[in-house]
């Protein structure tokens, strides 16, 4: 997972034509008509992005961030699909939307593999979204250290899903802490909410 998070930290310095400033509104258009395309509830249309997508990370060599986004849906629409069988509710609808949630996933992780903070900071200005933006990279790598830290002390990757729960409360813990401290800075420039 830490090798994962690497690459999409690695990805966003590249240079390649995806990483342009001037792709910085066609790429957010992509993200937009991507989530939108749930209005058309097709399936093609689903899966026509899901084939863009996969190109556009060959492109940019995000081979790997776009494997692991492919195995947590898998796991995680087992388990939704499981559930549905097990109580007679799975449809077709049901598949849909969770197609559907894998391309707009795999469109965002694209945007965030090649979009570095400050494009989007130059575009918008400061705001809420550029600086959520902005700290997005740097509980990466908190998330990272945190990673390596388990690792050290013997935790190991695994398909029980369960075996995450330790990656996700001090991912919590992190983030949680890293808030307040930034709320205790903007509250001692004057910045109140």
């Amino acid at each position: 997972m830490a090798n994962v998070l690497i690459e999409v930290l690695e990805s966003q310095e590249k240079k390649y034509l995806m990483h342009s400033e001037k792709l910085l509104i066609p790429k957010l258009a992509y993200v937009f008509a991507t989530i939108a395309a749930i209005l058309l509830w097709r399936i093609e249309v689903e899966i026509v992005i899901i084939a863009v997508n996969a190109l556009l990370h060959l492109y940019t060599r995000t081979i790997k961030l776009l494997l692991y986004t492919l195995a947590l849906w898998i796991a995680t629409s087992a388990v939704i699909i499981a559930v549905d069988y097990l109580f007679a509710t799975l449809s077709l609808s049901t598949i849909i939307l969770l197609i559907h949630g894998y391309a707009s996933f795999t469109s965002m992780a694209l945007f965030v593999s090649t979009t570095p903070p400050h494009q989007l900071r130059e575009l918008m200005g400061l705001n809420t979204l550029t600086l959520t933006y902005t700290l997005l990279r740097s509980t990466l790598q908190d998330l990272i250290e945190a990673i390596d830290s388990l690792k050290s002390r013997g935790w190991r990757e695994s398909i029980n899903v369960l075996s995450y729960i330790k990656v996700v409360y001090i991912a919590s813990t992190v983030i949680l802490i890293r808030m307040k401290d930034l709320e205790e800075s903007l509250a001692a420039r004057g910045l109140e909410r």
